[in-house]
């Protein structure tokens, strides 16, 4: 048996592994990232973008916290598109595509650049632990000795993909999936439920008739996601195309659910609401004459487009037809079909606030196989658990953010006590302080904590703290400046069309700068009262939970709420505030009880 020792072993080279692994070699730990492939470390299993409504201000996060995620977009990204523009920069969205390829190989890349990250091709067997983790044992014997383990497998756990009645094992198409890790995982005690997932099929370019297609292209001056990206693009941008299903594709489609695996009760997992199959949209929304289409392509160099919309695990034959029955696609070849993954999960209420395992320590679980889907998810999350771990290895406490601090604070928050019923995707409306979370304001909240662990270079600290500077000296003009009506600062207020023309007057060039100010002015009266009304909550829930109360011995609380912070154990009243069920009487409750007892 072979042994190697590592401060951490990180299990899976998906968006979670590859941030954690990251940020734990850029701290100087060693790390050990094992995964199937090395080739397809960072691989996009899904659409090849980045961003989204919610998810865009959770890469800039990403990025403020030292991680890696916005600057590959950046340097893969073959369109930017702010979403939402029209709309207050609160619920906006900054989404890119990117060149599938070229992004795994710029992650690969970065990753090969620390000595002190070694990347074993190899599947992970079982984790050795008792109530401590001890090590990872690999199939080929392999012994890799550590205190810390991250399990960021994405889809892979027992992973089952199905087409039709056709079922195979697999992870992902052309990849086995991780049995063994599964059934380790449960020997230890670990209760494992199952989800789903789909993908569309593939698309050769050359066979769509694009002049029947609407253009949509990317924004004239696009936005990067890192603030610290430049040049800026480095890649040529390209256009997608939107189409449409109509009534003809509705009719293959119902044709063939008898020969579905979801409705004929063969996949048990439960799917993402908010990106359900083709099958799904048509038999749920039978009043919806059409569904949207994005024909979105794979990369510059590649033959393959993704058509985004039409996910699904119809059998081959139905997914002929129906992509035939949609407009500019009449011709359309496939070069892989679509297909279902059915997967096991781990119930995110099982684990603490810092994203470890309740009972086992130094076992942390992160990304997909907690119930999320979307990479920008997993990328927060793989981040988050190695910044817990580097608190653990500095022996420094933990790492935590506040839901009005952060949207990877609400995020964390909503799985460790509110638990998942289907896959957990961010929005800005999760947030109900997101007022306080503008995209541009990332890395004032939270750079800080970059800061302090040494994961941000000396030219980007500087470069931040110099932007910094120009703002609070720009802002103080513009209060000062008079124009009609008053200040410059007012106008601004009061007439946001106008806002970039008279930030330009005082010679700023800067986009990044620009869109802050006009952010930080227009949002002032909403950014005090809920900043105010968040410190009110906070002083209230914040009160601390004893680890050994006994929920059972207090009158007034219903079995069904007892029996729920009995299992989930939060350890504050905040926390129990988020569980499902927890009412303001409850709250009063607990709260008389917790001070009746330190009375004593």
């Amino acid at each position: 048996m072979r042994r190697k020792i590592f401060d951490t072993v990180v299990i899976g080279g998906g968006h979670a592994g590859i941030e954690a692994a990251f940020i734990l070699a850029k701290a100087g730990f060693t790390v050990a990232l094992v995964t199937l492939k090395k080739d397809f470390i960072g691989r996009m299993s899904c659409n090849p973008s980045i961003g989204g409504v919610g998810k865009g201000h959770l890469v800039r996060e990403i990025d403020a916290l030292g991680g890696i995620m916005a600057k590959v977009a950046d340097k893969t990204g073959i369109q930017f598109r702010i979403l939402n523009s029209s709309k207050g920069s609160a619920v906006q969205g900054l989404r890119c595509q990117s060149d599938r390829i070229k992004y795994s190989q710029v992650i690969l890349s970065e990753l090969e650049k620390f000595d002190n990250l070694e990347i074993i091709e190899g599947e992970a067997i079982s984790v050795e632990a008792d109530n401590k983790v001890k090590g990872v044992f690999l199939e080929d014997g392999t012994f890799l000795k550590t205190e810390y383990a991250i399990i960021a497998t994405g889809t892979f756990l027992r992973g089952k993909l199905f087409t039709g009645f056709n079922v195979k094992e697999g992870g992902r198409l052309g990849e086995a999936p991780s049995v063994n890790l599964s059934l380790s995982l449960e020997k230890l005690g670990v209760t494992l439920t199952r989800f789903k997932t789909g993908t569309p099929a593939r698309i050769r370019r050359d066979s769509i008739n694009y002049d029947l297609l609407e253009k949509q292209s990317g924004d004239e001056k696009p936005e990067p996601f890192s603030l610290f990206s430049k040049p800026f693009p480095l890649l040529p941008q390209t256009c997608c195309y939107i189409t449409y299903t109509n009534s003809k594709t509705k009719e293959v489609v119902m044709k063939y659910l008898d020969k579905s695996p979801l409705f004929q009760g063969l996949i048990k997992g439960i799917g993402p609401r908010y990106c359900p199959s083709l099958e799904d949209k048509i038999v749920k929304f039978p009043h919806h004459e059409r569904h949207q289409v994005f024909l979105e392509p794979d990369g510059l160099d590649s033959d393959i487009v993704y058509p985004n919309g039409i996910s699904t695990s119809l059998p081959e034959e139905a997914q002929d037809r129906f992509i035939k029955t949609i407009k500019g696609l009449k011709e359309a070849k496939i070069e892989h079909y679509g297909y279902a993954v059915e997967y096991d999960y781990l119930q995110p209420t099982f684990l603490n606030y810092d994203l470890s395992l309740k009972g086992i320590e130094g076992l942390y679980f992160t990304g997909q196989v907690i119930g999320t889907t979307g990479y920008e998810e997993a990328a927060g999350l793989g981040i988050y658990a190695a910044y817990n771990i580097i608190k653990k290895l500095k022996r420094k406490g933990s790492f935590r953010l506040k839901r009005s601090e952060s949207y990877l604070g609400v995020m964390v928050d909503d799985l460790v006590f509110k638990g998942v019923l289907e896959p957990y995707r961010l929005f800005t409306s999760r947030a109900e302080y997101r007022m306080l979370l503008d995209r541009h304001t990332a890395y004032r909240r939270l750079s800080k904590y970059a800061e302090e662990e040494n994961l941000l270079s000396e030219e980007e600290v500087e470069f931040r703290k110099k932007l910094e500077k120009e703002f609070q000296e720009i802002l103080e003009k513009l209060k000062k400046t008079k124009v009609r009506g008053g200040s410059a600062y007012n106008a601004i207020k009061k007439n946001s069309s106008q806002a970039e023309e008279i930030i330009k007057s005082f010679s700023v060039e800067n986009s990044f700068v620009i869109n802050y100010l006009i952010s930080e002015i227009k949002n002032e009266g909403y950014r005090k009262r809920f900043e105010e009304e968040a410190r009110k909550l906070e002083n209230y829930l914040n009160v601390k939970i004893p680890r050994d109360f006994d929920y059972k011995n207090i009158p007034g609380l219903s079995r069904e709420i007892v029996e729920r912070l009995s299992v989930i154990r939060p350890e504050t009243l905040l926390g129990a505030y988020r569980i499902p069920g927890t009412t303001p009487a409850a709250l009063s409750l607990l709260r008389m009880e917790i001070e009746k007892r330190r009375r004593k």
